[in-house]
């Protein structure tokens, strides 16, 4: 006898729930919204993720891993070069939803300060994205190529530092020559001044 056919693709319901999260917050998204987006009866979507909140950490641990695994990829690529492995995803990072801003840097000022199971998921996918940026900064040092007054660690948090200070930029309607600036800018302030 043949097993039960599967009601929903879970992927499917967290990417869609990801994106309602993304687009209106956390407090903004009602059951309503997100049964309606996922096309889940609102007791298939308690039977499977136990509520809202639930539902939330589960998308976000999707992102994570989803996210994080191809940043790190590409940062730790030992065919790529880093400095452009860093600019893309610079870039990438940048362009993923800039109409509604970075989902950590988000979620850290709505939820962070007073849920520490969601802040301790944050902190986890800021970790992940560190370390990718400390790896490839660490194959510059190795070949000379970055600055002395940096170490791959202290590198590893400015970038980090960049990339949520523009999420914020953009979100607020910076213009993108200015922050295509910002990028550009720091990735020149990574490497050796040709001049000393």
């Amino acid at each position: 006898m043949a097993g039960r056919p599967k009601q929903y693709d879970r992927d499917d319901v967290l990417d869609r729930a990801l994106t309602l999260f993304w687009d209106k917050g956390y407090e903004a998204t009602g059951v309503a919204d997100l049964t309606s987006t996922c096309g889940l009866g609102r007791q298939s979507l308690y039977n499977a993720f136990g509520d809202k909140r639930g539902l939330f950490l589960a998308a976000l641990g999707r992102y994570n891993c989803a996210f994080g695994g191809q940043v790190i990829e590409r940062l730790r690529d030992p065919n790529e070069d880093p400095l452009a492995s860093i600019a893309t995803v610079l870039s990438t990072h940048r362009a993923e939803k800039p109409a509604t801003g970075c989902l950590v840097a988000n979620t850290a000022a709505e939820l962070g300060p007073h849920d520490e199971e969601i802040a301790a998921a944050l902190r986890r996918q800021v970790d992940l994205i560190r370390g990718g940026f400390e790896s490839a900064l660490g194959r510059l040092q190795e070949t000379d190529r970055l600055h002395p007054k940096l170490t791959p660690e202290t590198g590893s948090h400015l970038l980090i530092a960049v990339i949520e200070g523009m999420a914020v930029l953009d979100r607020l309607g910076v213009d993108s020559d200015q922050l295509d600036s910002i990028v550009a800018t720091v990735l020149d302030r990574l490497t050796p001044d040709e001049s000393t």
